[in-house]
């Protein structure tokens, strides 16, 4: 951690360096060599900053707690942001799409459920069984099956442990959602109870809140007892749209090489609901820095592809650069979302 910090204030410095020399040399007798070491400085500097905002420390208001339960609590947290960027690390690394796809469910509900923590750290030791036991079993799975791909063997041993690690991990989307409602358990209960209040209140009042007289409204036990029926429907679904549904409420395509999620409409997505807006930020942005900086390798920069960004700025002069990043802001811009998700956000598909 420390080497990194390092060599992360050293960048820094040299971005530093670089746009005061390129801003220098730019106002003076070398405009040219100026402009690209300044945007090569740029480059740098975003770069660091796009690093330093994906892996800030989340802060977390511990006001009101016991100082010792208040580090245990954050101590708890980080385990948690650690282990959940390690997998998200690891989503960028496999080869297998089904494992691939299998971690991206996982992360989408992890994801949530740090979100809620960071806002009501007082139910993080309830969410102990999450962090300590099913994170941490699937960081433990993903390094075993990271460990056995890097040995490219193919004989069958290898390949009975990669596909039980793989069929033990495609239960734990569903464990992690259990997690999450069971944190949620009390505030649900709170909720339950406020809602009884105010139906007795309104019933008090005279204002009626019965259902419908068609409307049916079964046990569980009565829905369990649906379930064949709901089965057949879901397989006849699939052989007249090529659509598989799953479990999770998630669909995939008849080849299962992607998870759908349900968008506007009846239209069905690749983008997971809760990444949208983020997913429109970076289309737009990338497609901004591609067109008014594309010339200098500004998106590029972005994109976390710092060789190309530097072969765009070191060719500034030649112009080619200025119309291919034309080109490619406008590509961005038109380009379908979930085309653009699969291509430029699902780091996986790069």
């Amino acid at each position: 951690m420390r080497e990194g910090n390092a060599l992360r204030y050293i960048f820094i410095v040299m971005a530093i360096a670089l746009m005061a020399g390129g801003g220098w040399m730019a106002a003076g007798e070398w405009p040219k060599l100026g402009m690209t070491l300044l945007f090569l400085g740029l480059g740098i500097g975003g770069q660091n900053a796009k690093t330093w905002w994906d892996n800030r420390r989340p802060s977390l208001k511990l006001e009101g707690i016991r100082e010792e339960e208040a580090e245990l609590l954050a101590e708890s947290y980080q385990k948690a942001i650690t282990d959940y960027r390690y997998l998200e690390q690891a989503r960028t690394q496999l080869k297998d799409r089904e494992l691939v796809n299998q971690l991206g469910r996982m992360q989408h509900i992890s994801r949530n459920m740090l979100s809620y923590l960071e806002k009501h750290p007082k139910k993080i030791s309830a969410a102990q069984p999450f962090i300590d036991y099913y994170q941490d079993r699937a960081v433990g799975l993903v390094r075993k099956y990271q460990e056995l791909e890097a040995t490219e063997l193919s004989t069958e041993r290898v390949a009975e442990l990669k596909t039980r690690m793989k069929t033990t991990l495609s239960g734990f989307d569903e464990a992690y959602a259990e997690q999450f409602e069971r944190m949620l358990n009390d505030q649900m209960m709170t909720t339950d109870a406020e809602l009884t209040v105010m139906e007795q209140h309104l019933d008090a009042h005279g204002i009626s809140l019965e259902r419908p007289a068609n409307e049916v409204v079964m046990t569980r036990a009565e829905a369990k007892q649906q379930e064949p029926s709901m089965e057949g429907m879901r397989v006849s679904l699939e052989k007249e749209t090529g659509i598989k549904l799953t479990n999770s409420g998630e669909v995939q395509s008849r080849k299962g090489s992607q998870p759908l999620y349900m968008g506007g409409g009846s239209r069905y997505s690749l983008i997971p609901p809760g990444e949208k807006p983020e997913v429109i930020r970076h289309k737009v942005l990338q497609s901004l820095l591609a067109i008014f900086l594309g010339t200098f390798g500004a998106h590029k920069f972005y994109q976390g592809k710092t060789f190309w960004g530097f072969l765009y700025a070191a060719l500034f002069w030649t112009t080619i650069p200025t119309f291919v990043s034309i080109v490619e802001g406008i590509r961005y811009l038109v380009m379908p979302m979930d085309d653009f998700y699969v291509q430029y956000c699902r780091e996986d598909d790069k």
